[in-house]
């Protein structure tokens, strides 16, 4: 089984990647099931390739993976807000990319005086020792914006937020779905356009708002959609119908494997 993403990359640049390693005629011969983390009418992250009816025949579209927050998470969240207050959350994901959203986020502040709502920027484990420093000593005197390198319980941060600005990388999308928050996403375009093709459809669907880099870069043009986006309807009434079926749909393939007579599952080990 080869799983994929709803959205890999553009089709020009995925086409180029997988021709220099053979990739779809390796799909083709070693995978017998080809599982898409998302629904069909969302993206199709083959579209654009020359694809076989052989290897479309095994595609499998399960769905958006769904997230779940811990146990205590209410506990967890007011005690991460100090005071319990709504609080916007700023995520980079990994981080390593992602200093000019964090730089974005803290000058639209700086820009508007009427920007108040409190903001938790997380920078990300991979974000430079340097960058981390440097933002941490930035937000010092605006009194909105707090910052916290890491968090190993991101979904926890996620689910008490009242909404999330982020880059949108495929693990946060599916939490800002997963815990139905009203988002802001700022792709970045390089090296890949995944994050690019993934906002923007989203947008389409009417899920999220999307932001360019360099109109995030306009600070007071940031202050007013990050504004819009306190007033922002969450996913389930602006795109009723989200598709976060995906654990339960591969437990019932799975389920199915399991309950052929005479089939062996190999596993295949790195």
């Amino acid at each position: 089984m080869l799983g994929l993403r709803d959205v890999m990359d553009a089709p020009h640049l995925l086409e180029a990647e997988w021709q220099r390693h053979d990739t779809l005629r390796k799909i083709e011969r070693f995978y017998d099931d080809i599982w898409i983390y998302g629904p069909p009418d969302f993206y199709d992250p083959l579209t654009g390739l020359d694809v076989s009816a052989n290897l479309r025949s095994k595609m499998n579209f399960v769905g958006f993976l769904q997230r779940k927050a811990s146990i205590d998470a209410q506990a967890q969240t007011q005690a991460n807000a100090g005071d319990g207050s709504d609080y916007l959350l700023v995520t980079t994901g990994g981080g390593g990319d992602g200093a000019s959203l964090v730089e974005d986020v803290i000058n639209a502040y700086k820009a508007d005086p009427t920007l108040t709502a409190r903001a938790m920027i997380v920078l990300g484990p991979y974000m430079p020792g340097e960058q981390r420093a440097a933002f941490t000593e930035a937000c010092k005197d605006c009194p909105h914006l707090d910052v916290i390198e890491f968090d190993n319980r991101m979904e926890d941060r996620i689910a008490g937020a009242k909404a999330v600005i982020a880059m949108g990388g495929y693990n946060t999308y599916c939490e800002i779905l997963s815990f139905d928050k009203p988002a802001l996403i700022v792709p970045r375009t390089l090296p890949r356009e995944e994050q690019s093709i993934r906002a923007h459809r989203a947008a389409e669907l009417g899920l999220v708002d999307v932001l360019a880099a360099e109109e995030a870069s306009d600070s007071l043009k940031f202050a007013a959609a990050i504004k819009a986006l306190l007033t922002r309807d969450p996913p389930s009434v602006s795109a009723p119908g989200m598709h976060l079926e995906g654990l339960t749909n591969i437990t019932q393939i799975v389920d199915g494997w399991f309950k052929r007579k005479g089939h062996h599952l190999a596993v295949a080990k790195a």
